[in-house]
C-alpha cells in the first residue's frame, strides 16, 4: 500500500518565530528608542507589518498571549491562537502560565501536545492543525533549553513525533 502524500501548498506560507522571553529576561520591554517598547506591542507591530500565516512564540506569559491575541483581533491582522504552559512563573503578570504559543491567520481545526522526555519543566511540542497556502498544515512550536541534560533526547524525539502527527493529518 502506498502512503498518502501531503498536499502541496498552493503558494508560499509566511512563518514568523519569536522568543520573546516573556516578562522574565526583559521585564516586558524591548531595547529600542521611542514609543512601542512594550514586548507585546512590538510583537503585534511586527506581525501586522509582515502579515504571516503562522507565528510561533517561545517564553511567553499567558497574560501576554491573551493581550497579543486581543490586539491582533482588534485590527491590522486577525489571528487565532493556542497557548501551552510549560510551567508556572510568578514573574508573569495576568496569570502565571509560561510557555509556547502558535498564532495562525486561518482557523485552528485541532490542537495537539506531544510530550517529550522531561525532568523538571514539562517540555513538549505544541501543534495546531490549520490551513495556509491553500492546504492543510500542521504548525508546531518547541522550545529546548541548551543546558537541559535531556536536550539531545528531546531533540532526537521531536522530529519523528512531529512527523507522525503530520502524517495523521494527511490521512484525515
Amino acid at each position: 500500500m502506498v502512503s498518502p502524500r501531503p498536499a502541496v501548498a498552493a503558494g508560499p506560507v509566511r512563518v514568523m518565530h519569536f522568543n520573546i522571553c516573556g516578562a522574565i529576561c526583559n521585564k516586558g520591554v524591548v531595547a529600542k528608542d521611542g514609543e512601542g517598547n512594550d514586548i507585546v506591542d512590538d510583537t503585534r507591530s511586527r506581525i501586522t507589518a509582515i502579515k504571516p500565516a503562522i507565528v510561533t512564540l517561545n517564553e511567553v506569559c499567558v497574560g501576554q498571549f491573551n493581550r497579543l491575541k486581543s490586539l491582533l483581533n482588534g485590527g491590522g491582522w486577525t489571528m487565532n491562537g493556542a497557548f501551552r504552559a510549560q510551567r508556572s512563573d510568578g514573574r508573569c503578570r495576568g496569570g502565571s502560565g509560561f510557555g509556547d504559543a502558535i498564532f495562525t491567520a486561518r482557523s485552528i481545526n485541532g490542537q495537539k501536545v506531544i510530550p517529550l522526555p522531561n525532568a523538571g519543566e514539562h517540555r513538549a511540542i505544541l501543534c495546531v492543525w490549520t490551513s495556509a497556502g491553500g492546504s492543510s498544515l500542521l504548525a508546531c512550536v518547541l522550545h529546548i533549553v541548551t543546558d537541559n541534560p535531556l536536550k539531545s533526547l528531546q531533540v532526537a524525539a521531536a522530529a519523528p513525533l512531529a512527523a507522525r502527527a503530520a502524517a495523521a493529518t494527511w490521512r484525515q
